[in-house]
C-alpha cells in the first residue's frame, strides 16, 4: 500500500489524513483491508470507511489523552478477531 500513489480520490484523501496522524501501528490491520480491496472483497467506498473509523479512533482517544502505547495490540488484536466477511458489521 503506497498512501500517497493511491488512484482513488476517496481513498487517497483517507490515507492522508490518516498519515497526518502518525498511526503506523494501524498499518498491519489496515494492509489487510488493503489487501481485500484489491481482490475485489471491499469496495473503494468500503475501505474508505475502515480507514475513517481507524482514524476517528485514534483521534478520539489523543482527544481524550489516553496513551497510545497500547495501540499496537488493539490492532493486532482486531486483525485476528474480525471475520474478513463482515468488515463493516
Amino acid at each position: 500500500m503506497a498512501l500517497g500513489s493511491e488512484k482513488e480520490s476517496t481513498l487517497k484523501t483517507a490515507f492522508h489524513d490518516l498519515r497526518e496522524l502518525k498511526v503506523d501501528v494501524a498499518y498491519p490491520f489496515l494492509l489487510d483491508a488493503y489487501h481485500d480491496y484489491q481482490q475485489q472483497r471491499l469496495a473503494a467506498d468500503e475501505l474508505t470507511q475502515i480507514v475513517r473509523w481507524v482514524e476517528s479512533y485514534v483521534f478520539r482517544r489523543a482527544i481524550c489523552n489516553i496513551p497510545t502505547n497500547s495501540l499496537n495490540k488493539i490492532f493486532a488484536a482486531l486483525s485476528r478477531s474480525l471475520k474478513k466477511d463482515r468488515y463493516l458489521d
